[in-house]
């Protein structure tokens, strides 16, 4: 092959050498074509003299000339363009800052070895004469932040801001990647200061720190500080569980510590099941049940009687959680040898795994059978009244309780669609049945009858305000936002400073002496839809050996036949083992329709085909 021929391979392939240099440092290549063209030429000269005449040895001459190319476009080219590009840049930018500011004339920057301008040692700018330092150098320090990184420190020598990154190598890693967190721009910014930090054993990890900041009002509204909280969240690692924040707006100051929160915290095993309905009413006065955990590892408990609280409310959006919560609640009072009565407003399956569950004495969700389920407490309650009636002593009933899943919903159907069919010219407009929800609430405590109302909102047209006012014990799942926040805790704020994460709320707490405290509730598996072995295996440590109640089902009639009132009312209750027929769990059970009227006649509504 002839010398020029060779001679033109080695010249291209060495200036396709600085080109690829170029694109790696992600420059365009015509920056680096005079590097190439020496490159090329050097190569295809010196292959051209010593190809010949060197054999062997004209390779490494001929390719001199590329690598010195390769030196110069890396360490001339790479370097000036990369230092050229962040000096137009931090320009641009500090003309936003500083007024009548004369640009590159007036910025000196001492680049350090390296073409990274995060290696940079310092930067010296000028300020005009008639601005004041200390109104730009928050400014500078954060656009130097943005442009650059990490954190920045400022020194003023008459119009001459000096700025020198902070020193950080003798910080942990954890603390430093902290840091660069908090000077991210969508967080604090440069204008911040860690105060306190505190590492695990192993310096691995950030236990809690504390955060100073510059822009206090920058943070008053809670969507800015669920903002900075949800960046934390996601960048900063936590051993275990999830961070917990506090903001103290008034002096700027915002702390964060590690919580005992994880994303599914099941319920504990019972510790001890009542054997007897004499136990349970021996045992009621200091009847408490474990909500779930505050962040700091405490338990959250609801004790009906000695707290003062005897009914409880829970509010929150579908799907955050409620189910889950009236689970755990329903098997730790069936433990305790309360008797359960369940009615599900929203007539769904949310409750059927519990129908065999022990000590769940009634459980519906029909329309109709969820007013008699009323009646039915109501009855129990006016009865105990007459019961005590004779005597003086402190009642020894067995305490019951009465949980109304979706209650707003039910108010409201009553209202609008169900009461009118009966009400008659001269019928009052108020529902009877919610007359008697008052009575329970107002009345129920004193025998032993505790109510859980379970709410998607806390405000609305069919809402009775007793409901919450009278539900001393008030739970909120997922987030609220402010309006119905305020309704709810008096408060536009305390309703949506919480992480909008399933299972996680907030409830009273009295001996913290705050409205609400954010807490993680426990989660005990529906038994209709348990499959996993650890699901399972949960359930087994809280089913209670034996049930001290029987189970009971309304023989309600059916819908086309229902005229009057009284019908509902007077349905007669029967043992669910005498009538398989009224029994969900049975074979021979036979449901009946939910609605008053058949126009489908012969379409089906689950495949939309007609039969």
């Amino acid at each position: 092959m002839s010398p020029g021929v060779v001679g033109l391979i080695v010249g291209l392939g060495g200036a396709c050498l600085v080109l690829g240099n170029a694109v790696r440092h992600s420059i365009p290549v015509g920056r680096f074509a005079k590097y190439a063209a020496v490159a090329f030429v050097g190569g295809f000269v010196c292959t051209a003299i010593f190809y010949r005449q060197i054999p062997v040895v004209w390779l490494l001459l001929s390719a001199i000339p590329a690598a010195g190319a390769w030196w110069l476009s890396e360490r001339f080219g790479a370097t000036n363009y990369h230092r050229a590009s962040a000096q137009h840049l931090l320009v641009a930018r500090l003309h936003e800052v500083i007024p009548d500011w004369k640009g590159n004339r007036s910025l000196l920057i001492d680049w350090g070895p390296g073409a990274d301008p995060k290696g940079i040692e310092e930067v010296k700018v000028a300020l005009p004469a008639k601005v004041l330092p200390a109104k730009v150098t928050p400014g500078i320090k954060n656009i130097l932040a943005e442009t650059i990184g990490g954190q920045w420190t400022a020194a003023v020598k008459s119009t001459l801001v000096i700025c020198r990154p902070a020193s950080l190598v003798d910080e942990p890693k954890a603390v430093r990647h902290l840091r660069d967190v908090l000077s991210d721009p969508h967080c604090f910014g440069a204008d911040y200061q860690l105060k306190a930090r505190t590492l695990n054993d192993d310096e691995s990890a950030i236990e809690d720190y504390l955060v100073s900041y510059g822009k206090g009002n920058a943070f008053v509204t809670p969507q800015k500080r669920a903002a900075v909280e949800r960046i934390l969240r996601q960048r900063v690692p936590v051993p275990s569980g999830s961070w917990m924040f506090q903001w103290d707006l008034p002096t700027a100051e915002m702390g964060a510590v590690r919580s005992a929160f994880e994303p599914v915290m099941y319920s504990p095993p019972i510790k001890h099941f009542v054997a007897s309905r004499e136990e349970a009413a021996q045992r009621y006065e200091d009847s408490e049940f474990v909500l779930g955990e505050y962040g700091d590892g405490a338990p959250v408990i609801w004790n009906p009687v000695a707290e003062g609280t005897p009914h409880c409310n829970t509010c929150g959006a579908s799907g955050k959680g409620k189910t889950s919560w009236a689970h755990n609640l329903l098997q730790q009072t069936a433990a305790a040898g309360w008797c359960n009565i369940v009615s599900d407003f929203k007539l769904s399956k949310s409750f059927r795994g519990f129908l065999d569950w022990p000590n769940m004495h009634v459980v519906t969700n029909g329309l109709y059978s969820n007013i008699k389920t009323i009646y039915y407490v109501v009855e129990i309650l006016n009865r105990r009244r007459q019961d005590n009636a004779g005597h003086n002593g402190v009642s020894n009933d067995v305490p019951i309780l009465f949980l109304m899943d979706e209650y707003a919903e039910f108010a409201m159907q009553m209202t609008k669609n169900i009461w009118p069919r009966f009400r008659g010219k001269n019928g009052p407009s108020v529902p009877p049945v919610l007359g008697e929800i008052d009575q329970l609430i107002i009345m129920a405590r004193e025998f032993r009858i505790h109510i859980v109302t379970m709410l998607q909102k806390p405000s609305g047209d069919f809402i009775n305000p007793n409901i919450i006012f009278n539900s001393g014990k008030k739970v909120q799942v997922g987030q609220m936002p402010g309006a119905m926040s305020n309704v709810y805790w008096g408060s536009y704020e305390v309703g949506a400073s919480i992480p909008d994460l399933k299972g996680r709320g907030l409830v009273t707490d009295f001996a913290d002496g705050v409205p609400a405290r954010e807490f993680q509730s426990y989660y005990t598996p529906d038994p209709l839809k348990a499959h996993k072995v650890k699901e399972l295996d949960v359930l087994a440590e809280l089913l209670p050996p034996t049930s001290l109640y029987p189970r009971v089902v309304f023989d309600m009639p059916s819908p086309y036949d229902i005229t009057e009132w009284e019908q509902i009312v007077t349905a007669p209750w029967e043992l669910a083992d005498e009538r398989p027929d009224l029994d969900p769990l049975s074979p021979h059970f036979q449901p009946q329709p939910i609605f008053t009227y058949d126009t489908l006649k012969d379409l089906n509504p689950a495949s939309m085909s007609v039969n």
